[in-house]
């Protein structure tokens, strides 16, 4: 397989078991949950619901509130020393693997040193990614309050507040992969782009190839990028030094999943094959093609 669609792989896994944990930490919360609101249905349920006049008691509700909540602040995995431990580590894969890459393809030795990964994490998260944490999770405190309230207030039952519960938890959940595979991006990229600034400082003169990912959700505006190459110290088209870059605009970076691949300035180094997104929803190494040539092969 070839190298860069090796790293793609390895990219692809990291990021795997970072969203799966992602998804068992929400399940675990939604486990807990249940079990404390079907404690509160034993103790304080008429005809299996939870009632306002039962539940305004004593501050009841705000008990069982203050409860749910506190499963929010225990989803380690969308606090942010957790997203940068997991980001630091997609960050020295593709910095080391891109000088790997260079080193085997051009038989140059770039003389790579160790990064501390103290160093890498100070600035791995931005102003940004911040934001996007911290909002996510207000969003889950405050939908899980609303949840619970309307609930009470309707007089529903058990299956339909923990339904809603659920429901709550599943948004919150997918929106915090989405952070997470554009922070994938983001990062990886950055990575390349510094790795190949270290190259270039070592006299390998360099170019940079927007690489879109061939699957039917690619942006048109990606669409079109693919392949384009520019120099290391410009921008593409789109504004943006690598795919991911938070320095563009929304609708250019968030959900982004393309890579960028180095390119030996006067030496088209074709790929025999890249990946792309079968129809069934996993990768295949498929010969390689511009996306709109994959686009017609798929399509027509």
């Amino acid at each position: 397989m070839d190298k860069d669609q090796e790293l793609t792989k390895l990219v692809e896994q990291l990021l795997n078991t970072y969203t799966k944990k992602l998804s068992g930490e929400y399940q675990r919360a939604y486990n807990s949950m249940r079990d404390t609101i079907y404690k509160y249905v034993n103790k304080y349920a008429i005809d299996g619901k939870l009632t306002r006049s039962e539940m305004y008691k004593y501050n009841r509700f705000q008990k069982l509130q203050a409860q749910l909540l506190n499963e929010i602040k225990t989803l380690q995995l969308t606090n942010t020393p957790q997203v940068s431990a997991y980001l630091v580590d997609q960050y020295q894969l593709n910095y080391f693997y891109s000088g790997y890459i260079l080193e085997t393809n051009y038989q140059v030795k770039l003389a790579y040193g160790n990064i501390a990964r103290s160093s890498i994490s100070k600035g791995i998260l931005t102003p940004m990614s911040k934001i996007s944490l911290k909002s996510n999770k207000e969003a889950i405190q405050r939908k899980i309050q609303t949840s619970l309230i309307q609930s009470i207030a309707q007089g529903e039952g058990i299956r339909d507040l923990t339904a809603r519960i659920k429901k709550d938890l599943e948004t919150n959940a997918n929106k915090a992969v989405d952070i997470a595979r554009t922070e994938t991006t983001r990062v990886c990229n950055s990575a390349k782009q510094d790795s190949y600034e270290h190259a270039g400082n070592m006299g390998l003169k360099l170019n940079k190839r927007w690489v879109s990912s061939l699957d039917s959700v690619t942006r048109e505006s990606h669409q079109d990028m693919d392949g384009e190459t520019v120099g290391m110290d410009e921008k593409f088209s789109n504004g943006l030094m690598y795919p991911g870059d938070q320095s563009g605009p929304p609708e250019e970076t968030i959900n982004c999943r393309c890579p960028m691949i180095a390119v030996l300035d006067g030496y088209e180094d074709v790929n025999e094959f890249r990946r792309a997104r079968g129809t069934d929803g996993k990768n295949e190494v498929i010969p390689n093609m511009t996306y709109k040539e994959w686009q017609n092969a798929r399509v027509g």
